[in-house]
Formats: C-alpha cells, structure tokens, sequence
C-alpha cells in the first residue's frame, strides 16, 4: 500500500507539473502574440514577470524579448545592456537569445561606426548555433550578414574585402531571394557605391561586359540520378561568372525527367543573361 501511495504522489506530482509547463508556455505564447501586435506596455508586463521567475523555462526568451521590444521603442542603451546580458545567460535555453543579441548588438555597433566592436559580434553571433533553422534561407542569412560586414570593412578602410564579401550575392534574380524587392535595391545600391570608390563607370562598363562574355554555362547528362528515382533521367546544369575575380553561382542543379522524353531547359544560357541584365546592379552599371 506504501508503494502504491507513493506512486499516486509522483503521478500527480508529474500532471502538476505538465500543467505549470503548460500554463507557462500559453502564458509566453500570449506575451508573444503582444509583442507581434505591438502592445508593447502590456507584452513588457508579461515578459518582466516571466524574466523575475529564475526557474522559468521562458527566462532566456524573456530577456531577448524585452530587449527587442525596448530597441524597437528608441531605448538604445538599455537594448544594448540587456543584449549583452544574453550573451552571458548560461542556461541551456539561451542560445537563439545569445545568436540573435550578437547580431543586434552589432547592428548598434554599425550605426554607431564602432565598425571594430561591430565585427567583434559579428563574429560572436556566428559561434552560437541555435539549432532552429532548416535550409531554407540560409543563403538570405549569409548575404544580409555578409552586408554587415561589408559595412565594417568598409568604415576601417579595407574597401576590397567590403567589395568581395558581396560579389557572390550579385546579379541575382530576385525571384530566388526571398528578400523584398526594395531589400536587395538597396543592397545593390550600396554595392554599386562601393564599386565607385574604387572604379570609374567606363571602367566597370569593360569589366562587366568581360564577365558576362565569358560567363560559363554547359549542361551534362547526370549518369547518378537514376540510381535515386528509376525510370529517371538527369542533366546537371551549371552557370557561373566571374566578376572582379569573384565567381557567381547563378545555378548548380540536376534536373530529372521520365526516360524516353526529350528534355530542353528553361534555364538556358540566354535565361541567365537576361536575369543578370534585368537586375538592379547591371542597370546602374550599363544604363
């Protein structure tokens, strides 16, 4: 009889404590959903009371979040404390807050022209590995932190490092990026400033018309891709161009089809040179 009272103990025990869970992560959710509303009195009231209650799971995701809320309400001192306070949290929770505050307190750093401490985070913010991405938009993630770095290296004075950080991202068609359209123009934009400190228009016109003469597109018959689908065939297609000694990977994919049918690509060479010539930076450049 012992036992069995002690096992009826633990069982409401552990439904106690599923509740609280429960309760605790409805209670972040609502603060969340506030702060997406942006009812910031109330969401910081929400957060506060979670951030106070040390033992509570939402503590870290707490602390970013009222860092956010007061960087989006001007309070840039406090923002920048409470950031840097992530960066110390320990708990095993932490990691998306501390990947998020490195990020953010190097944004201050830029706006700031602190471009030596702005690199400082940049670089912290990519030792954290917070586990929550998939693929999808790895690329956008690597181009707006490359931007960021760009501007540092651009505030020290070491223009060719700033210019050679984005050349890879240019050219683009935008329907790849999932960036808005007034985003990468003015990402462009910035680049073509670059590019003005150290060429002349004349000058880029030449290099540009060079690059895209030589740009390498070949298609080959991909011999594996039957082995992952039967009945399958493939042609790999690759598209590159290199511009001030940088490579741009336009396309690097295998295209599969039913055997037995003739296969022709929409993505032919000249589908590439009218994107490139359709993007933002070509026309600053030739227009």
């Amino acid at each position: 009889m012992l036992k069995i009272a002690y096992l009826f103990i633990f069982v409401i025990f552990g439904f106690e404590k599923v509740c609280a869970q429960h309760e605790t992560y409805e209670f972040y959710r609502k603060a969340l959903n506030l702060k997406i509303e942006n009812k910031y009195d109330s969401a910081l009231s929400m957060f506060y009371e979670m951030y106070n209650k040390s033992n509570n799971k939402y503590y870290s995701n707490a602390l970013g979040n009222i860092a956010d809320i007061e960087l989006e309400l001007g309070n840039i001192d406090l923002a920048d404390s409470l950031y840097r306070m992530c960066l110390m949290d320990t708990s095993q929770d932490a990691e998306l807050e501390k990947y998020y505050g490195a990020l953010h307190l190097a944004d201050i750093r830029i706006k700031n022209k602190k471009y030596k401490e702005g690199l400082f985070y940049l670089d912290a913010h990519q030792t954290y590995k917070p586990g929550v991405f998939c693929s999808t938009g790895s690329y956008e993630r690597r181009l707006a932190l490359n931007w960021r770095y760009s501007k540092c290296f651009d505030g020290l004075g070491e223009l060719d490092s700033a210019i050679n950080l984005l050349t890879p991202f240019m050219f683009r068609g935008r329907e790849i990026i999932s960036y808005s359209e007034k985003y990468y123009d003015s990402l462009s934009k910035y680049y073509y400033g670059l590019l003005l400190k150290k060429y002349n228009i004349c000058e880029l016109r030449a290099l540009l018309k060079n690059s895209l003469d030589s740009l390498d597109y070949h298609e080959s018959i991909d011999t594996s891709s039957s082995l992952r689908l039967p009945n399958t065939e493939g042609m790999k297609i690759i598209c590159t161009m290199v511009f001030l000694n940088r490579k741009i990977s336009f396309i690097n994919v295998t295209s599969l089809w039913t055997k037995g049918i003739i296969y022709k690509s929409q993505f032919s060479r000249e589908y590439f040179i009218a994107n490139i010539k359709r993007s933002s930076l070509y026309k600053y450049i030739m227009e």
